[in-house]
This record gives structure tokens, C-alpha cells and sequence, in this order.
């Protein structure tokens, strides 16, 4: 009898640059981004205490959500970080770090429809 191995699954991505980032603000599919670590919330959007908006409005890596994080709960960070899906790295298309990527976005790429210079991985 032959036995056939079966290929282990390829390692799961972890890193993702701006433009990458940028896709997940909707709904369906919610990033957020803390100190360049990247943060799937959308199975949480329902259940925030701020409601859906307050997530959506900086989704997508609209904004570094730093700052906002200082008045959760320990409680609230510590479920937060089980959602941990990687960090934002420089775009090797158009070279753009976390926080220039985001400007770059917010400034010139406004609509919707425009996709982001970079490369997309």
C-alpha cells in the first residue's frame, strides 16, 4: 500500500503593507491598525461598546489607533490582541512606511475606487 504525505499548508502571511491595510475597511472585512501591529475587529464591530462606527471610522488603517487605546479596559486590550493578524510594513512598490503610506492614502487616494500605486502582495 502507498502512502501519499500531504504538504503541510503554507505559513499564514503576517506582514502587509498601507495599501494592503487599506482594503479592510468595510464591514465584511475590518482592520485596525495600533502601533503598526494590525488588528482584525470585524467579528468584534457588533459588540464594541462605542459602537460600529467608532471602529469603521479608522479602519482600513485610516489611523493609527494608538492613542485611542490608553482609555481601554486591560480587559479590552488583552481581547483586542487575540486579534492580532501581523504588522504593517514599507510598500516595496512605492516604498511608503506605515505612517507615510497612510498620509499618501488620506491625500491622494480618496476615492474608493482608486487603487493604492504599490504593489499589492
Amino acid at each position: 500500500s502507498s502512502t501519499s504525505t500531504v504538504p503541510p499548508p503554507p505559513p499564514q502571511k503576517t506582514t502587509y503593507t498601507p495599501c494592503e491595510v487599506r482594503r479592510h475597511n468595510t464591514m465584511s472585512s475590518c482592520w485596525i491598525v495600533v502601533s503598526s501591529e494590525i488588528y482584525d475587529v470585524t467579528a468584534f464591530l457588533n459588540s464594541h461598546p462605542g459602537g460600529v462606527k467608532s471602529l469603521l471610522r479608522y479602519s482600513g488603517g485610516r489611523k493609527d489607533c494608538a492613542s485611542d487605546m490608553k482609555f481601554h479596559s486591560a480587559s479590552a486590550v488583552k481581547k483586542m490582541k487575540r486579534m492580532k493578524v501581523g504588522r504593517v510594513v514599507e510598500c516595496p512598490g512605492c516604498g511608503a512606511g506605515w505612517e507615510r503610506g497612510v498620509r499618501r492614502m488620506r491625500d491622494v487616494y480618496k476615492s474608493e475606487g482608486d487603487d493604492p500605486p504599490c504593489v499589492i502582495m
